[in-house]
């Protein structure tokens, strides 16, 4: 059974959470952060969204800041590496769980290569608080499934590591048993050549890069990204592979990092010999607001799968 519910709307689907994974989000991220922020947490409950909105370019840099450092706000004060947290979870993860989880169920899971696979590796770079794992894990939790979670702030990884342990299934069963957590994404190459990796002909390898190649969130350089990312391929080289795209639509140059990427696959055929085909759409859906447990405006975001099965 999976923990989140949609229903159908005119242009798309619309997402809430079902009870038992509702009480999750409340447990791990609402309590916590109304009793660290009080005074951030009423302003949901006062509907002040241009003083929201405010905060969130302020404290989150739309969530492009730092979490291991703390920032400062004149009015609501000190917000510590584990206010930013909570303040970027109440915020940003619903949208973007719920966008994860569109992509996956309607696209991703519809191929024949990953309803027949008995193992899936998950490498999820930008994971953030556990997001496109607990999505993924709600897609596709039948299978056996390594993840393999990416993000250059430790308190994030902290996050993402606490929320794993509090599935829905109940105490001490987690979204993930086999589970790695790095903050350096060099480390993927070695780390595929010691983990468990299954038979080539049932295992399906899945680079996830859902919402973290826009330049306002991909600091690093792309470059050395795409040769850290051809040494993983290669690796794996003789399993069935996919690179997973997706940002807002709207987003400004939210796609260039990912088209610099995209044209070694297809193109220069530098990042893997392998041929790969392409599928891409935009797509709307609304999903049920963290805070405020009422709907979001429609949603739009690009999403792109390369594959080679």
């Amino acid at each position: 059974m999976t923990y989140i519910h949609s229903y159908d709307e005119n242009y798309g689907k619309t997402y809430r959470p079902r009870d038992e994974f509702r009480n999750i989000l409340e447990l791990q991220i609402i309590q916590p952060f109304r009793e660290t922020k009080p005074e951030v947490a009423n302003l949901y409950v006062q509907r002040d969204y241009s003083t929201i909105g405010v905060l969130l370019k302020d404290i989150l840099a739309r969530g492009s800041t730092d979490f291991d450092i703390q920032s400062t706000n004149e009015h609501f004060g000190v917000f510590t590496p584990k206010d930013k947290v909570l303040f970027y979870c109440a915020n940003y993860m619903c949208m973007h769980l719920y966008s994860c989880y569109h992509i996956y169920t309607n696209y991703l899971m519809q191929h024949n290569a990953l309803l027949d696979s008995k193992h899936i590796i998950f490498i999820d770079y930008g994971c953030g608080p556990l997001t496109s794992g607990i999505a993924f894990w709600n897609a596709a939790r039948q299978h056996k499934i390594t993840y393999i979670g990416l993000d250059i702030s430790q308190n994030m990884l902290d996050k993402a590591s606490e929320i794993n342990r509090h599935s829905p299934l109940g105490n001490s069963r987690p979204y993930f048993n086999d589970i790695y957590l790095k903050q350096n994404y060099e480390l993927i190459p070695n780390l595929l050549k010691v983990i468990e990796m299954g038979n080539t002909t049932d295992t399906v390898i899945i680079f996830n890069l859902c919402y973290v190649l826009a330049p306002i969130t991909f600091k690093g350089d792309i470059r050395r990204f795409i040769k850290v990312l051809h040494d993983a391929v290669q690796v794996s080289s003789e399993y069935k592979t996919c690179f997973l795209y997706q940002n807002p639509t709207n987003l400004t140059n939210a796609h260039t990092h990912w088209h610099t990427l995209r044209d070694e696959v297809m193109h220069n055929r530098y990042l893997t010999p392998q041929e790969f085909v392409g599928q891409s759409d935009n797509v709307g859906y609304k999903y049920e607001l963290l805070m405020e447990r009422s709907l979001s405006q429609p949603i739009y975001v690009t999403y792109e799968m390369l594959y080679n099965w």
